[in-house]
C-alpha cells in the first residue's frame, strides 16, 4: 500500500507543533500531530518528532495490507490495529485489558471479523471461568472492537457483540472491613515490624486512599497544619515495566481530604524520619504493586489487604452516619459504586442502626 502523506507545521501554545496529514484506506484525509516545541532548535525537534509519527504510521500500513485489504482481518488483528492508532489516547493499563481480553476469547480471536456471529461470541463466553466483573470488562473490550470494525473500517454492518449481556454474579463479593479498634490493633502491630508499610496502612486506614495514590503522595499533597491530604494524581504503570504518575484513577479521584488527629500525629512523626525522597514523594516506591504491603498487613491478619482498609475507611463513615454523598467524595467513588460497593452493612454498622432504630421508636 502507498502512503501519501505531507507534513506542515505551525505556531500553537507559545511553540511549534508538527502536523502529519495522511490518507487512510479509504483516502480519507487523516491527521497526527505532536506540538510543544520550544527553543532556538524547536524545528528541528519537530522534524524528528514528525518522523516519528512517520514511521509508527507506516507500521499501522504495514499491518493493514498484511490483511488482504482488510476484509479477512482477524479479531487479533483489528485489536492490534485499534491498539496502534489509538497508541497515544489509551494508558498502559488500558492496552493490556484489551490484550487480556483477546486471550480471553481466544475461540474466535483468529476468526475474520466478518464471519464472527452472536453465537460464537456466547459460545466463547459461556466458556469462561471468572468472575463475571471480569467477563463484564473483557466483554466491554470486545464490543469496541466491534465498533471500531463499522467505524472507521467499514469491515461489518452491525455489531455482533451489541446484545451480549453478561450475568451477574450470584454471590456479591464479600466486603472485608475492620472495626475501629481492629484497625488500631492491626497498625499497632505492624509499627513494630515494618514502619513504612504502617504509615501507608495508617492512610489507606485513615483517610481512605487507594494504595497507587497514596504512593504517588508528595509532601506538597500534605497539609498537617490544616489537618488534610490532596489527591490528585496516582502512581501506576505507564509502560511495560515503567511506572511513574498519572492522572487519578476516576472523574471524581481529585479531592482534598480531611484527616484525623490520629493520622497527623503519624505524619507529623514520619516527616522527622530520616527516610526522603529526592521528588518528594512520601514513598521511595517504583512500582505498584501490593505484595509486599499486602504481605506486611496478612502476618498481622489473614483475611485483610491494603483495599480492605479503604473498605474500613468508608464502611467507618457510613457507620456514624456521613451520608452516602460525601462519602463518595471522600472516597473519589460516584454515588452508585459506594451503594453497589457497601450495600451489605458491618457488624458496626447493623449495630449502629439498631441503636438509631431503638432511639427513634424509644416512647
Amino acid at each position: 500500500m502507498q502512503l501519501e502523506y505531507r507534513f506542515s507545521f505551525r505556531e500553537k501554545d507559545k511553540g511549534l507543533q508538527v502536523i502529519l496529514a495522511y490518507k487512510d484506506a479509504y483516502g480519507k484525509w487523516r491527521q497526527k500531530s505532536k506540538q510543544g516545541f520550544k527553543g532556538k532548535n524547536r524545528r528541528t525537534m519537530a522534524k524528528l518528532a514528525g518522523d516519528r509519527l512517520l514511521e509508527e504510521l507506516k507500521e499501522t500500513v504495514n499491518l493493514e495490507s498484511s490483511t488482504c485489504g482488510m476484509e479477512h482481518i482477524t479479531l487479533l488483528q483489528l485489536k492490534e490495529l485499534f491498539l496502534r492508532d489509538q497508541k497515544n489516547n489509551l494508558e498502559y493499563n488500558t492496552r493490556r485489558t484489551y490484550d487480556q481480553a483477546i486471550d480471553a476469547f481466544n475461540d474466535i480471536a483468529s476468526m475474520a471479523v466478518t464471519d464472527i456471529t452472536f453465537s460464537d461470541i456466547m459460545n466463547n463466553l459461556n466458556k469462561l471461568s471468572c468472575r463475571a466483573s471480569t467477563k463484564q470488562i473483557y466483554m466491554s473490550k470486545i464490543k469496541r472492537l466491534f465498533k471500531y470494525a463499522i467505524s472507521p473500517y467499514k469491515l461489518i454492518k452491525s455489531n455482533p457483540a451489541a446484545e451480549v449481556s453478561v450475568p451477574k454474579d450470584k454471590e456479591r463479593k464479600k466486603i472485608h472491613a475492620l472495626s475501629k479498634e481492629e484497625l488500631k490493633t492491626l497498625l499497632s502491630s505492624m509499627r513494630d515490624n515494618d514502619y513504612i508499610f504502617f504509615v501507608i496502612a495508617a492512610i489507606a486506614g485513615y483517610a481512605g486512599l487507594r494504595y497507587g495514590e497514596i504512593i504517588g503522595l508528595t509532601w506538597d499533597n500534605v497539609n498537617l497544619k490544616e489537618g488534610s491530604i490532596t489527591v490528585c494524581q496516582q502512581w501506576g504503570a505507564t509502560d511495560k515495566n515503567e511506572y511513574g504518575p498519572k492522572s487519578t484513577k476516576s472523574i471524581n479521584g481529585n479531592r482534598i481530604i480531611p484527616i484525623p488527629e490520629a493520622l497527623i500525629e503519624i505524619l507529623q512523626e514520619y516527616q522527622e524520619s530520616p527516610v526522603k525522597s529526592i521528588d518528594k514523594r512520601l514513598f521511595m516506591k517504583n512500582d505498584s504493586h501490593t505484595i509486599s504491603i499486602n504481605y506486611a498487613i496478612r502476618k498481622v491478619n489473614k483475611e485483610i489487604s491494603i483495599h480492605d482498609l479503604r473498605h474500613t475507611y468508608a464502611t467507618q463513615l457510613l457507620a456514624n452516619g456521613v451520608d452516602i454523598r460525601t462519602v463518595a467524595a471522600l472516597v473519589g467513588d460516584t454515588v452508585e459504586t459506594v451503594i453497589h460497593t457497601y450495600v451489605h452493612y458491618t457488624d458496626e454498622m447493623r449495630k449502629k442502626a439498631k441503636e438509631d432504630i431503638n432511639k427513634i421508636f424509644s416512647a
